[in-house]
């Protein structure tokens, strides 16, 4: 098990693509399982301050 954890935007950062990696020794598995969870609350800087945050997951590779 990993657990990979990402640190809140700053203000003027930006919109960013994020590359988080998780290394693993080879093993047979027949399923693998992921968890997302979001930041829970917008940040003050934020236009939606205090809002429920969104998670968005675009693609996750496997090799």
């Amino acid at each position: 098990m990993k657990v990979i954890k990402n640190q809140m935007p700053v203000k003027d950062e930006g919109n960013a693509l994020l590359k988080l990696d998780a290394k693993f020794e080879p093993r047979n598995v027949s399923c693998i399982k992921i968890v997302g969870k979001n930041f829970k609350k917008l940040p003050e800087w934020h236009p939606g301050k205090g809002q429920p945050a969104w998670l968005f997951i675009d693609e996750i590779f496997l090799n």
